[in-house]
């Protein structure tokens, strides 16, 4: 019998986990499925076997961040169509576009900054966020050096984004819910940096996930939720880890946010897989485009010149 055990990050579920499962259901082939705790509505999409575990230790494989994915991407693999499965549970009265954004604290600050400064890269619009001094500790108590956010979209950012694309499209908004039914907290601190209130006090049109999730009877879960959302749309805004690789199931269009101060500041900053075109694509069916960006404005540029004025 196969065994499908992944006790690391969300992301592996996703890109790894669940395409397997899917690929030995499909092929009638005996597996069961051990999953982390909170995930088992997540593998009932795909598998009738399944135990939940409370192991977790963080493990991301190095040939998973290759361009062209690692060897397991390409046997015994296939990703469920789940776009298909969720297109038709929601309806909006224009195009929508998702915007799936995360604030994780998972850099180094003074790096950062250097890096900004040495290479004359933008912060004007909050492009690093930094932990409170006073919260640069583990749990355990040993102080940590990282201690900042590179890759979301800032709340100046988000104010471009929803300004530039209200008129045409029905803005879809996705931020992580910590104590939801079905979301993974893993190891990376997540900030709460205020986006939900700041968009539905500021921009009533925008819908988010966490209104959906507050008056809907279809689903309390997270993912769920999320999926529905998401496969309303063919454009996806996004940005590296675990979001990027959710909304690659979900493509037309997927725009990756890659820090380009990640890119001056850390050697994971030049990981393949989250460059244009790279193997993220084959997780959609036909395949997503991947569009990547280092820079806010280069995002902007891109939507203002492929979604709306075309």
């Amino acid at each position: 019998m196969k065994t499908i055990l992944e006790s690391t990050e969300f992301g592996l579920d996703m890109i790894r986990g669940l395409p397997q499962a899917y690929y030995y259901a499909q092929h009638n082939i005996p597996h069961k499925c051990i999953v982390k705790k909170g995930l088992e509505p997540l593998y009932k999409l795909v598998s009738n076997n399944i135990k939940e575990s409370a192991g977790y230790a963080t493990y991301n494989p190095e040939d998973l961040y290759l361009y062209d994915g690692p060897k397991w991407s390409k046997k015994e693999w296939l990703p469920p169509p789940l776009k298909q499965w969720f297109k038709n549970k929601l309806g909006f009265n224009k195009p929508t576009v998702v915007i799936n954004n995360k604030c994780a604290f998972d850099a180094n600050s003074l790096k950062c900054l250097e890096a900004a400064k040495k290479h004359n890269l933008d912060t004007s619009l909050g492009q690093i966020l930094v932990q409170p001094r006073e919260q640069w500790v583990h749990k355990g108590g040993a102080r940590s050096d990282i201690n900042c956010s590179l890759h979301h979209y800032s709340l100046p950012m988000l104010s471009k984004l929803i300004e530039l694309l209200s008129d045409t499209y029905q803005i879809l908004y996705i931020s992580p819910i910590p104590n939801q039914s079905g979301f993974l907290t893993d190891i990376s601190p997540l900030p709460y940096f205020g986006d939900f209130d700041f968009i539905e006090k500021n921009y009533p049109q925008v819908y988010t996930i966490r209104q959906f999730l507050g008056k809907t009877d279809l689903t309390d879960n997270f993912n769920i939720a999320q999926f529905m959302l998401m496969a309303t749309s063919d454009k996806h805004i996004t940005n590296v880890g675990g979001n990027a690789k959710v909304s690659s199931y979900f493509g037309g269009d997927v725009l990756i946010y890659r820090s380009d101060i990640w890119y001056h500041s850390s050697f994971k900053g030049k990981r393949k897989i989250w460059e244009s075109g790279s193997w993220l694509k084959r997780l959609s069916n036909p395949p997503s485009n991947i569009i990547s960006y280092n820079t806010y404005n280069d995002i902007l540029n891109h939507i203002e010149n492929n979604w709306i004025n075309t």
